[in-house]
């Protein structure tokens, strides 16, 4: 996903899983981003993948190319985040078949995504667990809801109700799927507007996970654009890779208690 015009300098400023920080740096030396993820022993994990269903990947009516190959990083990380006792959510479009959302009916896009068919049936690679939580959105016949955090489920559950820190914990929420310049990038956001306005910021850390999302793209450099949406609205970027490097200690520690 990233330009050639781009390379990345790693900083590891402690090694007991407290801070890292990364550096991302165009040719010209311009700071594109600095990452810094906080972690303890109170911290809670949580994971957010964003509509990985068949109409967003290759083959379906609103695909997102190379959108199937979101699923990889996305299953690694969830394996980390569901042994370190987190949780995985999975957000999913479950339009009705008539809605202001479709270009038939106004709206802009094509049809995709109806609620009960096989373009709204999450990617077969994509791993979903007992004990997964999955979210519906876009569900009423005037309502788009790109975000996450307009959907629920039955019981009325909701990202927010999931992100928010009990006591004194932390909270690292992942998120990634499909589409950076879309979907991601307005779940990404409201997280941290919600964050903010509870007055969470030092509790809760809100990590995009860069090379788990594929865009859209109208406009050639529309991933580019999210991404720097996402940072200016206070977002860590990190890819898979990096997130496995801080949590690996982690997942090695609940691996030797078990035994």
């Amino acid at each position: 996903m990233f330009s050639p015009l781009f390379f990345i300098i790693r900083i590891k400023v402690s090694v007991d899983n407290t801070i890292t920080i990364c550096y991302i740096v165009s040719v010209n030396n311009t700071l594109i981003r600095r990452t810094t993820m906080f972690l303890d022993e109170n911290t809670r994990f949580v994971q957010v993948n964003v509509d990985v269903q068949n109409d967003f990947c290759p083959g379906g009516s609103l695909a997102v190319e190379n959108g199937n190959r979101v699923t990889g990083p996305l299953n690694e990380l969830a394996q980390s985040v569901r042994k370190l006792g987190g949780t995985v959510i999975h957000t999913r479009d479950w339009h009705p078949r008539e809605t202001n959302h479709f270009a038939e009916f106004g709206g802009p896009w094509p049809a995709h995504c109806v609620a009960g068919t096989f373009g709204a049936e999450f990617h077969k690679d994509l791993d979903i667990e007992q004990g997964d939580i999955i979210l519906s959105k876009g569900t009423k016949k005037d309502e788009d809801a790109y975000s996450g955090f307009q959907a629920t489920n039955e019981s009325g559950i909701t990202i927010e109700e999931i992100m928010r820190p009990y006591d004194n914990e932390k909270v690292a929420i992942f998120i990634g799927g499909l589409a950076t310049d879309y979907c991601v990038k307005a779940t990404v956001i409201d997280a941290l507007k919600i964050r903010d306005q509870l007055g969470l910021t030092e509790q809760v850390d809100v990590i995009a996970v860069i090379n788990a999302m594929e865009a859209v793209n109208i406009k050639p450099n529309d991933w580019l654009d999210a991404l720097h949406e996402m940072k200016a609205a206070g977002a860590i970027q990190l890819t898979w890779g990096e997130i496995y490097e801080i949590i690996s200690g982690l997942t090695a520690e609940v691996y030797k208690q078990e035994q």
